[in-house]
């Protein structure tokens, strides 16, 4: 919804899935903007982000994007809507 405060929180877990034994390192992107470089590790406990955003349209686009040899990945996305304070 636009206008709407949102705590945005991703987690990545690589997890050997392909058996290159490489853990995944990528740029996300919240719209064209970049929120960080993600660097997943393959010890198991993998990488977590979050960031408070207020949203300016009705669409919010969340982008990994390709920076190495590596393919990116994701495994969860939690939107949650917060109340503004006064």
């Amino acid at each position: 919804t636009q206008d709407t405060k949102y705590l945005i929180r991703t987690w990545f877990l690589y997890g050997n899935y392909d058996g290159l034994n490489t853990s995944p390192r990528f740029d996300l992107y919240l719209g064209p903007n970049l929120w960080t470089t993600v660097d997943v590790e393959i010890s198991g406990l993998g990488a977590t982000e979050e960031i408070i955003h207020i949203t300016r349209s009705k669409i919010l686009e969340i982008c990994l994007v390709k920076t190495g040899t590596t393919t990116p990945i994701i495994s969860a996305i939690e939107l949650r809507p917060l109340q503004y304070s006064t």
